[in-house]
């Protein structure tokens, strides 16, 4: 016969929401369950009672893959009670939307662990490093003059990518843009590099 557990009783648990990648941080960080995004956040807040108690510990990685309502919805239903934590800082209750707004904003720390995508569109090329931009915001103002093409191609070997990669001129000017500020194919007076 299986008996009853009255889940006032219980302890309070830690229960980690977080994608796949980011499960293996939130055991490790202490969580008891893990809830995965998107697969279980429906349950997540329709059952926020259940799921979640008053004093338990929402533990994430990344606190924005939920919006600011959804927090507002875990709030109301624990009563105030649910302690809120990003991994590698002290968990704390939520009482307004302004503490919702920065706690979404918080980043995890002592761990490495890659944050999802959520907004925008997918990107092209996944990371590189400063270096790899300096060499590519070169070739970019390098005189004579060199054809977009070619240094997109120049770029795709810098960073590692087939040639058959879809990256296009307009991502090499953005990259130029985003360090250097400008797109010109001149080099700005103001541009020497990267400072280290």
């Amino acid at each position: 016969m299986k008996t009853v557990e009255n889940p006032d009783t219980n302890d309070f648990v830690i229960i980690g929401f977080g994608t796949v990648g980011q499960e293996a941080a939130l055991r490790t960080a202490g969580a008891e369950r893990v809830l995965r995004h998107p697969r279980d956040l429906a349950a997540l807040i329709e059952l926020a009672g259940v799921t979640l108690r008053p004093q338990d510990t929402l533990l994430m990685v990344q606190p924005s893959l939920l919006k600011a309502a959804d927090y507002k919805d875990l709030y109301e239903a624990c009563a105030g009670g649910l302690m809120f934590q990003v991994v590698g800082h002290d968990p704390f209750p939520l009482s307004s939307q302004k503490h919702f707004g920065e706690f979404r904003k918080l980043k995890a720390r002592g761990i490495e662990t890659e944050a999802v995508q959520l907004t925008g569109r997918p990107r092209s090329v996944a990371t590189y490093s400063e270096e790899q931009a300096e060499a590519i915001i070169r070739l970019w103002h390098e005189k004579p003059k060199r054809k977009p093409a070619e240094i997109v191609c120049l770029a795709k070997a810098i960073l590692g990518l087939p040639d058959d990669h879809p990256m296009k001129p307009s991502w090499v000017r953005d990259l130029v843009i985003k360090y250097v500020g400008s797109g010109a194919r001149d080099k700005p007076d103001h541009w020497n590099g990267l400072q280290k």
